[in-house]
């Protein structure tokens, strides 16, 4: 009897072991620029230049600056190019390289532009 249960003991150990851990804390802070009011600003920027235009969050990278409460984020913007001759009906989508300055401030961010 006893040993059915030493193997069940084990295989339940070992499943945990195994088992795909999440954050080991709520909340843990994500990247500034993917925070969502820092998508919202920036998207709001480039909103301004271009008619369409979608930031996908996947796109989006973060480099340290010498000053601990600024950091770069490298955004990439999907722009729609409506050229029916060329392209037809369909959008043709290119990436756009933008780039940000983010300070951190402690009631929230500043954001940027650069280029």
């Amino acid at each position: 009897m006893e040993l059915p249960m030493v193997r069940m003991a084990m295989a339940f150990t070992a499943m945990l072991m195994l088992a795909p851990r999440g954050s080991p804390w709520a909340g843990e802070p994500q990247p500034i620029c993917r925070v969502s009011t820092v998508l919202d600003v920036i998207s709001l920027e480039l909103h301004k230049r271009e008619i369409y235009i979608r930031i996908d969050p996947n796109l989006v990278w973060q480099e340290p600056t010498v000053d601990r409460t600024v950091v770069r984020c490298g955004v990439c913007a999907l722009v729609a190019t409506y050229a029916m001759p060329s392209f037809g009906e369909r959008p043709l989508l290119t990436c756009e390289q933008h780039a940000f300055d983010v300070h951190a401030l402690p009631n929230g961010f500043v954001v940027e532009f650069l280029r």
